[in-house]
């Protein structure tokens, strides 16, 4: 397909200012109206001539106007990637399309790693891409890491079969790097092994390997003292590696430093917590100890002033320090108090019943109090969606 008179025109005027020395950007912002027109009118399989190298603004103008990045983004993937014609581009950009990149995949790619604009895309790009297909790694999960910059016979190969090895099955592999797809750049000899042999130190079978591992691939990342320090941590917390919670635990307590922890610890102690009462809520919820004092803070003062609940009473129920205050407690505290004040619900006197709410999924409870009484309560409805603002359980 040849581009229309309007797409040549544009063509031509990057090829003119190039060689005149203007910057071709400033000359697409004063042609704006037609750049919409050519967006989708730029990816045919004629393209700038040859040259020896595009010149930069030259090349960002053509990335701005085939990408649909911003000047500014454009400009720095041409300083980056110095492509000798538009027509590799044009055809990594094509190829990517119809594996199934959408516009955000690819916006968010090139900035990143504006190389892969250099690529031959039928000898170095499309084995890569009908690889990962094969084995069912959608697009947006690759356009999240460097992945496709690696070699497919020295490294990506040989690290799925690594993989394979450990996980066990294509299914498990997915459901790892779509978590994590930063992982596949992990080198196999100075990271993987040495990895695999800490964990193995410490006891775990291959079934406690493949649940940690498909739950938190970047482990095969860690250096053999961090590992051996986070089992030190769960030892220190009494969370088992036999534990059902045993990975959840690692995966929490491995994204922070080497005994922060401990800090959050003190934090829940000094609010009247036990130790004890502290540790058993651990190991039903290890998210308590991974997320930050501040919001430590902010939650259990929020419960015991405002919703009047003891802070040994929340940590019976600690997934609710892991839920957002924005939108999931505040939402629902306000529609409970509406229900409260119109008599339509009671509370015993902990508020027990009312935080046992706040636990339902938004779904559930959207069911069992706004539906409900949406009728009889408007106001349950305007509550949920924040135009009623939740200022405290009054007696």
């Amino acid at each position: 397909m040849f581009p229309t008179a309007a797409g040549r025109r544009l063509l031509l005027l990057i090829r003119r200012t190039a060689t005149a020395g203007t910057n071709p950007i400033l000359l697409l912002h004063h042609h704006h109206h037609q750049n919409s027109m050519l967006l989708s009118n730029l990816y045919s399989s004629t393209s700038l001539a040859r040259t020896p190298e595009l010149k930069s603004a030259a090349a960002a103008a053509y990335v701005v106007a085939s990408c649909g990045l911003p000047p500014a983004a454009a400009a720095g993937i041409s300083r980056n990637a110095r492509f000798r014609s538009t027509a590799d581009a044009e055809s990594v950009v094509s190829l990517l399309r119809g594996y199934g990149f959408s516009d955000a995949n690819i916006t968010q790619m090139f900035p990143k790693f504006p190389y892969l604009l250099t690529m031959n895309p039928d000898k170095t790009l499309r084995p890569k891409l009908e690889f990962f297909a094969s084995l069912g790694i959608p697009a947006n999960v690759l356009s999240r890491s460097a992945i496709l910059s690696r070699s497919l016979e020295k490294h990506i190969v040989p690290c799925i079969e690594f993989l394979r090895g450990v996980v066990g099955t294509d299914g498990n592999i997915r459901k790892a790097i779509s978590r994590n797809p930063w992982a596949l750049c992990i080198d196999i000899d100075n990271n993987m092994h040495t990895a695999m042999e800490a964990l193995r130190s410490h006891g775990l079978d291959d079934a406690q390997i493949v649940r940690l591992v498909v739950l938190n691939i970047s482990v095969l990342a860690m250096p053999p003292d961090r590992i051996n320090g986070v089992f030190e941590d769960l030892k220190a917390l009494e969370l088992p590696t036999m534990h059902p919670r045993f990975p959840y635990g690692f995966l929490r307590l491995s994204r922070l430093k080497r005994g922060a922890w401990k800090e959050r610890m003190s934090l829940y102690l000094n609010f009247g917590i036990s130790k004890n009462e502290l540790v058993k809520a651990f190991r039903v919820q290890p998210g308590i100890l991974a997320v930050t004092k501040k919001t430590i803070q902010q939650k259990l003062c929020f419960f015991q002033d405002k919703m009047n609940v003891l802070p040994a009473d929340v940590l019976t129920r600690p997934v609710l320090l892991t839920f957002s205050m924005e939108k999931n407690i505040l939402p629902k505290c306000a529609v409970l108090s509406v229900l409260l004040g119109e008599g339509k619900i009671e509370r015993d006197e902990r508020n027990i019943n009312l935080i046992n709410s706040l636990r339902r999924t938004n779904n559930n409870f959207y069911d069992s109090f706004v539906s409900r009484y949406e009728k009889d309560v408007p106001d349950v409805v305007k509550a949920y969606k924040g135009e009623i603002k939740f200022t405290g359980f009054m007696d």
